[in-house]
Parts: structure tokens; sequence; C-alpha cells
């Protein structure tokens, strides 16, 4: 059995009622997780390059 899980990573609980009580379009149930405990540390992340940007450069 397949479970989706949904962590609430967010202050408050507006996102519950999206899965609450819901089935998925597979058929399978969801999870609604409260307070999620992070998996891992928190990614050190290096500044993507120059030309990944969307903004176009000034002429």
């Amino acid at each position: 059995m397949v479970i989706h899980t949904l962590y609430n990573f967010s202050k408050g609980e507006d996102s519950k009622p999206v899965v609450d009580g819901k089935e998925a379009a597979d058929g399978n149930d969801f999870k609604y997780i409260k307070n999620p405990q992070a998996m891992a540390d928190k990614p050190v992340l290096k500044a993507p390059l120059a030309q990944l940007h969307s903004t176009p450069s000034e002429k």
C-alpha cells in the first residue's frame, strides 16, 4: 500500500484540508504530518551560474 505524505513545514494548518480525509487519484490515502522533523542538515548551496538567471542584461 502506498501512502502519499504531506509534510507541513509552514506556520498554521491551512494545507491540512487539502489532504485530510481525501483519497489520491491513484486510490491511495494521504497522510498529513503536522510537525515534521528535518531528515538532513540544511544544505550549503553555491550561487548559480550567471547564464542561468532569467533577467536579461541591460543594453
